[in-house]
């Protein structure tokens, strides 16, 4: 994830992500909590895993805690989607079951 992350940050230390149709410029989100933006744990739903990283929009103040869908590609665990979780802590919700 860290890895797909850095790839996708521009030069002014800014990754895209698209939701509700707009194209958002987020940077990470560092805290005590998560000191380089990224959590920990990693969920799983058979052979999809997800695991996420807190980002906020520079200009606004938002925060969103992205998730990072994740699938077994050749071999190795390669990041295949992000998409918004939450927003200021108001949830997303998805599922993976379908």
């Amino acid at each position: 994830m860290k890895e797909y992350v850095q790839a996708l940050i521009a030069d002014d230390d800014l990754m895209p992500v698209l939701h509700e149709g707009k194209i958002l410029k987020l940077k990470l989100a560092k805290s005590e909590k998560y000191p380089d933006g990224f959590h920990a744990g990693v969920s799983n739903q058979g052979d999809l895993f997800t695991s996420c990283a807190d980002l906020v929009d520079p200009k606004t103040g938002d925060e969103y805690d992205i998730d990072f869908l994740v699938s077994k590609v050749d071999g190795d665990y390669k990041v295949v989607q992000p998409f918004v979780h939450s927003v200021n802590g108001e949830k997303n919700p998805y599922d993976l079951a379908h």
